[in-house]
């Protein structure tokens, strides 16, 4: 367990946790297991490695009790993690440790010696006389690094806080400006929107074209790379509307074509085919059209017509009635 001068609580990066691809990329079960592991991490005894109290690597049984999971899906979601990066595997025992929070406990304590040094004169002096030159220069380039890590968080939270208009946005990471990679989609007749889930994407991924299993390959250093990689961006949303197109139905595709018009719909601007040359706005049957004048007189007609068949039908219902049997 956790030494009692240690910190009392854990420092948890949610925009780290929000913004990076591997993690995001995994499943939430997954996320769910590599959060679980991170709490063990900080509470082991060798803060940020994955062993027991012994200082030995827990086995896959006992980390399947720990977490709550069968060790068949156990090892297939470690599997899946490792390949991705997630964690690393030490050497020595092969125990699991988290490359981030083992960087930052040794920066952690380097602060802590530091701040131990920072207003007494005398115990900086005794101090440096004990360390040689390699000790001196160590010790200068973690507080560079210290340093280096909490203007990047400054620059972070700003960033977050004042957002800049999309049009007006640049890389943080050498990349190209939104503006240009959106002219680019445009002279492809895609959308806007397909421009900013692309730049959003390789910004988020620092312009670095990633293999098959996710781990970076080569950064995008020239226009000629990320229009390249923007021209098999579309190629592939492309394909994918084909196929969406392909598996539509018959009737699905005949909504969406314009020429397509439902049964019985009046065309406009149709004139009334009784002759009148009035605009035809109702329509009597499948095929005749009339305005409304002539509809109400051929409906008035038919009435009658009904009418005067039906007076016929009752006198010779009648007159059978009257003949002797």
């Amino acid at each position: 367990m956790a030494k009692k001068d240690d910190l009392p609580a854990m420092p948890f990066y949610t925009g780290d946790w929000f913004k990076a691809g591997d993690v995001r990329s995994l499943t939430v079960e997954q996320r769910g297991i590599w959060i679980d592991m991170l709490f063990y991490m900080w509470e082991s005894n060798e803060r940020g490695v994955l062993v027991d109290a012994s200082g030995q690597p827990y086995t896959i049984s006992e980390l399947s009790r720990m977490i709550g999971l069968s060790e068949d899906l156990l090892k297939q979601n470690l599997k899946q993690m490792e390949s991705k990066k997630i964690f690393s595997l030490r050497e020595s025992d092969g125990a699991i440790f988290c490359r981030r929070m083992i960087k930052d406990e040794a920066i952690r304590k380097i602060r802590k010696e530091v701040g131990k040094i920072g207003g007494n004169r005398n115990k900086e002096k005794n101090l440096l006389k004990q360390n040689d030159k390699q000790k001196d220069k160590q010790i200068t380039e973690n507080e560079n690094e210290i340093e280096d890590e909490n203007n990047s968080l400054k620059e972070g939270i700003i960033r977050e806080t004042t957002l800049e208009p999309l049009d007006e946005r640049k890389s943080q990471f050498g990349g190209p400006t939104f503006g240009a990679v959106k002219e680019f989609f445009i002279q492809n007749n895609r959308s806007v929107d397909e421009a900013v889930i692309f730049w959003n994407e390789y910004e988020q991924k620092k312009w670095y074209v990633s293999n098959r299993e996710g781990e970076p390959t080569r950064k995008m250093k020239t226009t000629r790379d990320w229009m390249l990689k923007a021209e098999q961006w579309i190629k592939k949303a492309r394909i994918s509307e084909i196929d969406k197109s392909k598996n539509k139905s018959e009737f699905q595709q005949r909504i969406e074509n314009s020429t397509y018009k439902p049964a019985y719909q009046t065309p406009k601007n149709t004139n009334c085919e009784c002759g009148c040359g009035k605009s035809g706005t109702m329509r009597m049957d499948k095929y005749l059209v009339a305005s409304r004048k002539c509809y109400e007189k051929l409906k008035a007609e038919e009435s009658a017509g009904f009418q005067i068949l039906g007076s016929v039908i009752k006198s010779l219902n009648n007159k059978n009635e009257e003949v002797p049997s």
